[in-house]
């Protein structure tokens, strides 16, 4: 391997170690509630993503569809502006 890209993936692997990315999830369900008991998949995303150095997760929830579609949505579309703001 050239000298070149073996410094390139060193300098890669080092910043993936270090943490400090960031990760916007887009989260959707029919009738799980985010944060909820018996929410696992939100835990398990920041566990895999945490193993590739991700650290700073935030989630964009439109949950609990089965128990109200529009609002979930005005909530998920509220997250997504806060977040641009």
């Amino acid at each position: 391997m050239p000298e070149c890209l073996s410094d390139q993936r060193a300098q890669t692997a080092g910043a993936w170690q270090r943490g400090g990315k960031r990760a916007i999830v887009a989260y959707t369900s029919d009738g799980t509630k985010f944060g909820s008991e018996i929410d696992f998949a939100s835990g398990y995303l920041r566990h895999v993503l945490g193993f590739f150095g991700i650290t700073d997760i935030e989630f964009v929830a439109a949950d609990a569809m089965a128990f109200g579609a529009e609002d979930a949505i005005a909530r998920g579309e509220a997250a997504v502006d806060a977040l641009a703001a």
